[in-house]
């Protein structure tokens, strides 16, 4: 994630980057032409029922939010 979403904080960003480093996403749809992000999918298994995975997927929802950028989860 720390490769998808930047924080224009600079005072703070070791702070958001930290959160965001070891995040990972399933897809991440990009326009061909401006490499823009568009689209982040996370699948969703089983495993997204636990309690951390949960707050997991909470966190990652409002990082994107804040981003711009959207999020959709699959099962």
């Amino acid at each position: 994630m720390d490769r998808i979403i930047n924080t224009t904080d600079q005072k703070n960003f070791y702070t958001y980057w930290n959160k965001i480093n070891k995040k990972t996403i399933d897809f991440v749809l990009v326009d061909k032409q401006t490499f823009q992000t568009v689209k982040l999918i996370e699948l969703n298994d089983r495993t997204h029922k636990y309690k951390k995975r949960a707050e997991r997927d909470e966190f990652l929802k409002q990082a994107c939010e804040t981003a711009g950028i959207e999020l959709e989860f699959v099962k």
